[in-house]
This record gives C-alpha cells, structure tokens and sequence, in this order.
C-alpha cells in the first residue's frame, strides 16, 4: 500500500510538473513598434541620385550621390520584456533585409566626339541580407493558479 501512494505521488508531481511546463506563469512580453531603417555606405560621386521606393519603402540620396550599398530593414514589432504586462507575444511573419547594390552609369552618345548624355544611380542587384521576426501580442489567460498564456 505504501508503494502504492508514493507511486501516485510521483505520477502527481511529474504531471503537475508537465502542465506547469506548459502553461506556465505569464511572460509579461509585449510588442514595441521598430520603424524603418535604411542606411547606406558612403556614396560616390555621380551625376545622379537614388530616387524610389524598394521594398514599400522611399530611398533617396543627395544629389549628385550615388551609394555602392543600401540596407533596409522592414519596419516591424518587436518582443520585448515589460513587468507587471500580463501579456504574451508569439512570432506571426518573417520579413527580409535586403541589400540594394547600386552603381553610377554613364551614357554615352558616340559620334565623330563622344559626348556623355546623361549619368544614373543604377540598381545593380537586389539580396536578402538577414531577416527580422514581427511578432503578435496575446493577453495571458487567469486561473487560480495565476496567469498563463492563452
């Protein structure tokens, strides 16, 4: 008899212990807006400029600018720490960091004297650079026992 109680003792801990793992207590977690970041190398000097939208997001540089290298990091929500929040965040979409590789072209007219036309900061390739995490922010359900993620 006695083997049998500490038996049911140990059952009762473990699974006491495994839904504790998976409720467990309220992560105070909450999402902060992160606007968008574009930067970009020190430019070279070229007759033209950047001028657009890449990505859903304007790029533009001086005149008579051209940078080599532009990184844009999507805006996005970020998770972070917030006590006494009694919320949640879970990971809703994965969204890229893209590097914008440009160059300054010139065009040229060729006849009897070649006469430059015009100059252009040209898009020479578009690459995933990293990626960053949008997350989603949850209330944490009440029990008796205290707060739990829903």
């Amino acid at each position: 008899m006695r083997m049998l109680n500490v038996a049911a003792a140990v059952s009762v801990f473990a699974l006491s212990g495994w839904l504790g793992a998976q409720g467990g207590a309220c992560p105070d977690l909450v999402t902060e807006k992160i606007a968008p970041v574009v930067q970009a190398t020190q430019p070279q000097p070229c007759g033209a400029r950047i001028d657009g939208a890449f990505h859903g997001i304007r790029v533009q540089s001086a005149w008579n600018e051209c940078p080599l290298l532009v990184v844009i990091t999507p805006g996005h929500d970020a998770s972070v720490h917030k006590r006494g929040a009694k919320t949640y965040t879970v990971p809703v979409q994965t969204l890229e960091i893209r590097l914008l590789i440009f160059k300054c072209v010139e065009r040229w007219l060729f006849g009897v004297i070649p006469i430059a036309m015009s100059t252009e900061c040209e898009l020479q390739g578009d690459k995933n650079a990293g990626a960053v995490t949008h997350y989603a922010q949850r209330g944490c359900a009440v029990r008796a026992s205290g707060l739990t993620p829903r």
